[in-house]
């Protein structure tokens, strides 16, 4: 399960690696022409959850925004089996996306 607060295609509640991976990074790296990037500021872990403070930047019709947000993992035998993001600026990023 993955939890992302943004409007689709950039986000929503999926299920599934190949639905994360076509709905979330396949189709938001087309839509802002790849200029996404991501970068991990902290990561906090233990086998069976992960807490990462994750920095972003992104342009998207015309426009340009960069922030934080909290990336909450749950793991079992190694594998993310659920995942949430907290944004920093939860309008902002909303309206940037929308």
């Amino acid at each position: 399960m993955w939890h992302d607060p943004y409007p689709p295609p950039h986000g929503g509640d999926l299920r599934g690696r190949e639905a994360v991976f076509r709905d979330v990074f396949d189709k938001a790296a087309e839509l802002t022409s790849g200029s996404t990037q991501l970068w991990a500021e902290d990561v906090m872990a233990t086998d069976r959850n992960a807490v990462a403070l994750v920095s972003w930047s992104s342009r998207y019709r015309g426009r340009s925004m960069e922030s934080r947000e909290l990336a909450l993992f749950r793991i079992e035998d190694g594998t993310i089996r659920e995942a949430w993001f907290y944004p920093e600026a939860p309008e902002e990023a909303r309206a940037f996306f929308e």
